[in-house]
Parts: C-alpha cells; sequence; structure tokens
C-alpha cells in the first residue's frame, strides 16, 4: 500500500490498513511506534523500473551490495554488473552506476540474517533466529548482553576491506596491461 503511493507512513495510515483488511478492530490501539514511520524505500523506488522489467529481487539485492563495496569506483562497478547482471542493458548499467549508498540498510538481510552470535546456550543465532527465539528486541539484541554489534561492526570491516583490495588489485591491473 505505502510502496505503491508513495505516501507517508504514519500509525493513523497503518491502523486504518489493518483496520480496512480485518486484522484489528477500530478499538486496538497502534504502540510501539513514532506517529510518523521513516520509510522513504529509496532503494525500492531506485530500481523499481529494474525489478519490473526483471522481477530478480536477489540481483537487485546483490547489486545495492556492490554498490556499497566498490563505493566511488564506478567503473569498476559497471564492469560488475556488465559480466554478473543479466537483463540489463547499457542504460540500466550506467543508471545503476550513479546511484548512491552510504551505508547498509537499517534492517537490510545481510544484517537480519547472515549474522551470528551465540545465545545463552551456545547456539549460533542470526538476529531474527534470536528475536523469534526470544522476547527481545532488536535494541536489546545489540546490547552488550549479545555480540551483534561486535559482529556487524567486523562483517562491515571486513565488507570495506575488500573493497580496498578489490580497487589496489584493479589498479595495479590497470598499469600492467600492455
Amino acid at each position: 500500500m505505502f510502496v505503491v503511493s508513495n505516501s507517508k507512513v504514519t500509525k493513523r495510515r497503518i491502523k486504518d490498513y489493518l483496520i480496512g483488511h480485518c486484522l484489528i478492530q477500530p478499538s486496538d490501539e497502534i504502540t510501539g511506534i513514532d506517529d510518523t514511520v521513516k520509510s522513504k524505500l529509496k532503494s525500492y523506488h531506485d530500481f523499481k523500473k529494474i525489478l519490473d522489467k526483471t522481477h530478480d529481487t536477489a540481483m537487485v539485492e546483490d547489486m545495492i551490495s556492490h554498490i556499497l563495496i566498490f563505493g566511488d569506483d564506478k567503473k569498476l562497478l559497471r564492469e560488475w554488473l556488465r559480466d554478473n547482471c543479466n537483463g540489463l542493458d547499457a542504460k540500466d548499467i550506467e543508471y545503476v552506476s550513479r546511484l548512491k549508498y552510504k551505508d547498509w540498510g537499517r534492517l537490510s538481510r545481510a544484517f537480519l540474517t547472515e549474522l551470528y552470535t551465540p545465545d545463552e546456550h551456545g547456539e549460533a543465532l542470526s538476529v531474527i533466529d534470536m528475536m523469534r527465539a526470544t522476547n527481545c528486541n532488536l535494541m536489546q539484541l545489540m546490547s552488550d548482553k549479545y555480540k551483534f554489534s561486535e559482529a556487524a561492526e567486523a562483517y562491515r570491516n571486513n565488507k570495506f576491506e575488500q573493497t580496498k583490495l578489490l580497487s589496489r588489485d584493479s589498479t595495479r591491473c590497470m598499469f600492467h596491461r600492455q
């Protein structure tokens, strides 16, 4: 509903939507969120035409990840897009290579499902797994009691270190070509 309309998401609009779909009663109260929800859906709007064309959300997630990894090295990004993203024409590749993202989305797939930390029994669980297994919310999971903050920082540092190595290797290759 909010994705299509590009409209502001508010607590009132969420409640109206849930009432309209018979998911809650008018007397029910929505709590735990601000009156206005921050939801620009920038990446969705940036990639809507490509999603309509390819219907490949995994490819789009991979493109967003590589926009972050390659940073300002647009030449390297264009090369990666040509080699790895079937269904994109030259116009699409140029468009995607101009997009800028500065960090993970607050709740990216990688953050929610690919970072693991041990629970109190020593079993490695993702953020989503831990939220299902406990009554903890995200802020509680990011506390010192759990190791998700450390795991996220290590993952991010590793990704950006790989980016530096990729850039250095690419530069070396450019200078050694004859």
